[in-house]
């Protein structure tokens, strides 16, 4: 977090937006262990088969031309209904780890540190360090469960009080 003081001005919230890539870097194997307790062993199972040993080919210009078959040992299947409910419970245990560290906005008694959207996560601190701390437990967790953060997608953001403190770049 270079670039940026590392204590905010009283009142000022730091927020950062990570896009990930998730849905096409998601571990088969890591999410089928995931789901181990979470659903029904014969879901399980299903969700298993259907994505091991997945062949797949490419076909365009009008079907007249096909890629050669490759294997594919990451992410969910494009279109599927299943991939957001896949994306959430591979994510979970990312979102509670971050629940229980206290950086982030309070809001009366409550602590807010973090959102999940689809395949976004957005943190929140009202310090640097404290919002470094939540991206390094992203970054645990990313390690951990084998997927990438989109950094060229991340966008990080300093709100506060006042006329002209909006930046979205470091000063």
């Amino acid at each position: 977090m270079n670039g940026y003081p590392s204590r905010s001005p009283s009142r000022d919230i730091v927020i950062i937006y990570y896009a990930l890539f998730c849905y096409d870097s998601i571990w088969h194997d890591g999410f089928c262990y995931k789901l181990y307790n979470v659903i029904p062993d014969v879901h399980r199972r299903f969700l298993r088969k259907l994505y091991s040993n997945l062949d797949v080919v490419i076909k365009w210009d009008g079907y007249i031309h096909y890629s050669t078959y490759f294997r594919v040992t990451l992410g969910t299947r494009q279109g599927s209904i299943l991939s957001p409910v896949l994306f959430h419970l591979f994510l979970s245990g990312l979102m509670l780890e971050l629940s229980l560290c206290e950086h982030g906005v309070r809001v009366g008694h409550d602590l807010y540190n973090s959102f999940a959207y689809a395949d976004d996560v957005s943190l929140f601190s009202t310090t640097v360090p404290g919002l470094q701390k939540l991206i390094d437990i992203c970054t645990d967790y990313s390690s951990l469960w084998p997927f990438n953060f989109g950094i060229q997608k991340t966008k990080c953001m300093m709100v506060c009080k006042g006329y002209g403190c909006f930046t979205t770049t470091p000063p």
